[in-house]
C-alpha cells in the first residue's frame, strides 16, 4: 500500500508469451447468447477489446429486478434487453447487432469465430453445447450465483463440451424448477461481483 505503483506490482502473468495472443480483434465475429448480468459484462469486455462484430441474442424485456446486476440497463425498464445492450456497446469501431429471439435447435450459428453462453437455463445450454460441437465452433460458457461462478471453454477436437463436462442433461432431468436458481431468487447485491469476475474470465478465454 505504501509502495510506488509499477508494472511489476500490477501486471498479471498467465505464464504464456503475450505474443501468442492476437492484438487486433476487429475481424472477429462473435455471438453472445443472453443479455443478462453475464451478457452485460461479457459484452462490455468484448467492446473494450474492440471486437469487430458482436451479435447479442435475447428475447427478454428489462425488469426492475434486473437492475441490481445488469448494469447497462439503468434506465431501460420495459425495453428489449438485446436492443438496449447493443445500443450501449456500439461504437465507430465495434458493430453490435441485436437479435430479439430465443436460441433453439433451429438457430443458425455458422460464421461465428466464437460463441458466448450467458444463459441461465440448462435446456438451452445443452442445445448450445451440441450445436457448437456439430458445427465445430468454439464455445465459452459461464455460470454464476451470488457467491460463486465457473467458466467452461470448448475447443473443437481438443476439449469436451460444457454439456459433457458438467453433465447438463442430468441437471435438466433432476432439478424440478431450475429457474429458481436464477438471480431473481438470489437477490443478494454481491451477485454483481461474481458476474463481473466470470464475465471477465470469459472474455480472457476468448483472447
Amino acid at each position: 500500500m505504501d509502495r510506488e505503483t509499477s508494472d511489476d506490482l500490477i501486471t498479471y502473468s498467465t505464464g504464456r508469451k503475450s505474443e501468442t495472443f492476437p492484438e487486433n480483434y476487429s475481424n472477429k465475429k462473435v455471438l453472445v447468447i443472453g443479455a443478462g448480468a453475464l451478457g452485460n459484462f461479457t459484452g462490455l469486455g468484448l467492446r473494450l477489446l474492440e471486437t469487430g462484430n458482436i451479435d447479442i441474442m435475447d428475447s427478454d424485456i428489462i425488469e426492475e429486478t434486473n437492475l441490481n446486476r445488469q448494469i447497462l440497463f439503468y434506465d431501460g425498464v420495459g425495453k428489449e434487453k438485446a436492443r438496449v445492450l447493443s445500443e450501449r456497446l456500439s461504437s465507430p469501431t465495434v458493430r453490435v447487432n441485436h437479435l430479439i429471439t430465443r436460441f433453439d435447435e433451429n438457430t443458425d450459428i455458422n460464421g461465428y469465430d466464437c460463441i458466448f453462453d450467458c444463459v441461465d437455463n440448462f435446456e438451452t445450454r445443452v442445445i448450445l453445447s451440441e450445436k457448437c460441437k456439430n458445427n465445430k465452433i468454439p464455445l465459452i460458457s459461464g455460470g454464476t450465483s451470488f457467491s460463486a461462478g465457473q467458466v467452461v471453454t470448448y475447443l473443437p477436437n481438443i476439449t469436451s463440451t460444457p454439456n459433457e463436462i458438467l453433465d447438463l442433461e442430468k441437471l435438466v432431468k433432476t432439478r424440478e424448477r431450475p429457474e429458481e436458481h436464477g438471480c431473481i431468487y438470489q437477490p443478494d447485491p454481491s451477485v454483481i461481483m461474481s458476474n463481473q469476475i466470470v464475465g471477465g474470465l470469459m472474455v480472457n478465454e476468448f483472447r
